[in-house]
């Protein structure tokens, strides 16, 4: 298993924080051809939008890395009162 099958998320995250850092120093240097006031606000934008990026990109990549039990409904705790008797007593709010 290679890293970017074992670690999509990380791989991902690196090649994103690289593209965001690179728009970043092409606004700050006056590349783009960006004045000062605007400058702030294109950053986050730019922010903001590499993170959605990141999350859309890796979340059909990332799976859980362990099935829960058969009786994931029933308490850990065995005095613990379960959720659906509490409900009944008490409502749902």
């Amino acid at each position: 298993m290679n890293l970017t099958s074992r670690e999509p998320l990380a791989i991902r995250a690196a090649i994103t924080a690289a593209i965001t850092g690179l728009i970043h120093v092409l606004v700050v240097t006056g590349v783009l051809g960006i004045d000062a006031d605007s400058e702030g606000a294109i950053a986050g934008a730019v922010d903001v939008v590499g993170a959605l990026v990141l999350t859309l990109w890796s979340r059909a990549s990332v799976t859980p890395v362990a099935t829960l039990p058969p009786d994931v409904d029933e308490p850990r705790n065995p005095d613990a009162i379960p959720a659906s008797e509490l409900i009944a007593r008490y409502g749902s709010e």
